[in-house]
Order: C-alpha cells, then structure tokens, then sequence
C-alpha cells in the first residue's frame, strides 16, 4: 500500500509539472481582429458593431493591432 500512495504521490507531481512548460507566447496568441465586410456592416446590428470595435479597440492597444 506504501509503494502505490508513493507511486500515485510521485505520478501527481509529475503531472503537476508538465503543466508548466510552455514559456513562449504571450496571450495575443490566437486572437486578431475583426474584419466585417461592407455586407456585414449593413446587416448586423447596432450592438454587434460596437462590440466587434470594442474587441479591436482592446487589441490594438494590448496586442499592438494596426487599424
């Protein structure tokens, strides 16, 4: 019984650890602006556009996003 709670304990940390290596990237990865088309502009609502320039508003200034 010692050597199962030992080996469970030791295979615990282990994944413990493994969760922990990825030191590259920043959290800009995966994300980028969003670029309606001309349709898109004269069909989606008021509230849309307003959040879809909220969210391109927030990345050009936190993820150096060009306009």
């Amino acid at each position: 019984m010692k050597k199962l709670a030992s080996f469970l304990t030791l295979t615990l940390i282990a994944i413990w650890v493994s969760g922990c290596d990825q030191t590259t990237g920043n959290a800009c990865d995966g994300w980028e602006s969003i670029r309606p088309t001309k349709n898109d502009i004269a069909t989606i609502s008021a509230k849309l556009k307003r959040q879809i320039l909220s969210h391109d508003k927030h990345g050009a200034k936190t993820c150096g996003w060009k306009p």
